[in-house]
């Protein structure tokens, strides 16, 4: 796994996915936590978004048994990721509102802030009426809490979020304004944490692309080379 990472580091993505694959042989054997939720994190820098959602689902067993609330809500936040691109909106919505229950039980508000997140990039995406207060609840702890790692990840949300909400209210330049080239949306430019460029939408259809449709591979192409037939 460090030698993977080493290889991200320098740029030599042939060499990282090699050392990966071998570092994910691991499977289930490993019962840490810390280990397992690493493992999870490398294969999010290289776009192996099974082995992720893998990973993270053994550091979250391994959590529940020892009762580790932190370590509990630190992999059902980033399980959300995986779950989204997935096209498993429920699973996404099960994962932040346990999350959002955890945080909030241990008293730890910063916690809350990816949940709830999630939970208002669903409500714009599905048109629910308790979008205003999910996305008033986010700003409040964005301005109050520091984030840490999760800050990036969250300003991302809170962008798609904003942008879909305005795109189906029918605010063509409120959407632009949020996801456009140049607005600092991760729609454009990949996720902050290396998991490769994929939009949150398929065009027109208000659901994630389908990994290997013709959106994705766009998605994944430079702009002069979108809509063309791979060779």
């Amino acid at each position: 796994m460090l030698v993977a990472m080493t290889k991200v580091a320098q740029g030599d993505w042939a060499a990282a996915a090699e050392a990966l694959d071998l570092a994910l042989d691991v499977r289930e054997g490993v019962d840490d936590r810390d280990v397992l939720w690493n493992l999870a994190n490398a294969a999010l820098q290289l776009g192996a978004d099974q082995a992720q959602q893998q990973f993270y689902g053994y550091a979250l067993s391994r959590a529940r048994e020892a009762g580790a609330v932190t370590a509990i809500v630190y992999c059902l936040q980033r399980l959300c990721f995986g779950y989204y691109l997935a096209g498993d909106l429920v699973a996404v919505r099960n994962s932040a509102e346990e999350a959002l229950a955890l945080g909030s039980s241990i008293g730890q508000p910063a916690m809350t802030a990816t949940p709830n997140a999630w939970l208002a990039l669903l409500a714009a995406l599905q048109d629910r009426d308790d979008y205003d207060h999910r996305l008033s609840r986010l700003e409040e702890l964005v301005a109050k809490h520091p984030l840490g790692i999760l800050t990036d990840p969250v300003h991302d949300l809170t962008r798609w979020a904003k942008g879909l909400c305005a795109a189906g209210s029918g605010d063509s330049v409120g959407a632009l304004h949020h996801l456009a080239p140049g607005s600092g949306c991760p729609c454009w430019r990949g996720w902050r944490p290396q998991s490769g460029s994929r939009p949150l939408c398929a065009p027109g259809t208000g659901r994630p692309p389908e990994l290997g449709s013709r959106s994705w591979q766009d998605s994944q192409a430079p702009p002069e080379g979108r809509g063309r037939s791979p060779r």
